[in-house]
């Protein structure tokens, strides 16, 4: 039987993920999940979406990023919402990929897109881009169910006139974490509001955070690592992680040495 593994934020990073797969002996016989953001920033954007969509054994969840490409993609995209995509996100060198590219090629990948749910709950484990769970599981009792909403079905599901879509999807009310490791105390009281304990783990990503967190306390396992960042722009050069959600040992394109979460609580 197979490994369980978890892939952070790509964003477009081809030959750092294939790097870190080979790191960490990905094979047929393993299950790859992803928390989603595949393109955007980086500048091998459709190598590595046609490399993610040949394995029969990759199962992501969507990111925001991967929502603006499929808007992009089905020519529904805003233009204003174009023009944050492009020149504040980092959508810029995924646009100009795609510039030339054949209408039934931007379907095929548009289909697929379309079909990625917004969580993958397994009995022990949850999948997501961004941990915000608390109001979300809240939702899920009121006929929400993250596993089977996808950009296809999402209209009908009701989720976009939730203020939860935005407010709660995407929040970046995770980047307290950094704040959190280094002072609990000041914290504590704002995760256990947003966090429940008696979820399980959940991986998930969407902030960067340098090296992966894993806090029992609070079950959240942060393994965006800043896949597209530079020394130049942010002080140090990003990577992209894989977990082991069962083992919690992890690897890093670059990095040799697999390391592990467990060791590192905080």
């Amino acid at each position: 039987m197979g490994r369980r593994l978890c892939v952070g934020d790509i964003h477009g990073m081809y030959s750092k993920l294939t790097d870190v797969l080979d790191r960490c002996n990905f094979s047929s016989f393993d299950t790859l999940y992803c928390v989603g953001d595949l393109c955007d920033r980086g500048k091998e954007n459709l190598k590595t979406l046609n490399f993610l969509m040949s394995l029969n054994n990759f199962h992501p969840v969507i990111g925001n990023h991967d929502v603006w490409l499929a808007e992009y993609l089905s020519y529904k995209m805003p233009e204003t919402a174009l023009h944050v995509w492009a020149y504040y996100n980092g959508g810029m060198n995924t646009f100009v990929e795609f510039l030339d590219m054949a209408d039934e090629e931007k379907l095929k990948i548009y289909n697929w897109l379309k079909n990625i749910p917004y969580m993958i709950k397994l009995k022990d484990k949850i999948i997501m881009h961004t941990p915000t769970p608390k109001k979300i599981f809240d939702r899920t009792k009121e006929g929400y169910n993250l596993e089977e909403i996808t950009l296809a079905n999402i209209t009908e599901s009701g989720l976009l006139q939730d203020e939860i879509y935005d407010d709660q999807l995407w929040s970046r009310k995770v980047i307290a974490c950094s704040k959190y490791i280094n002072d609990k105390q000041k914290y504590k009281k704002f995760f256990e509001k947003q966090f429940n304990k008696n979820t399980p783990t959940i991986f998930c990503g969407h902030t960067p955070v340098f090296e992966p967190v894993y806090d029992e306390n609070m079950n959240i396992c942060l393994i965006d690592t800043g896949s597209f960042a530079t020394k130049e722009k942010a002080g140090k050069d990003g990577h992209i992680t894989v977990v082991d959600i069962d083992t919690f040992d992890y690897w890093q394109n670059g990095n040799k040495k697999k390391q592990n979460l467990l060791a590192k609580k905080i």
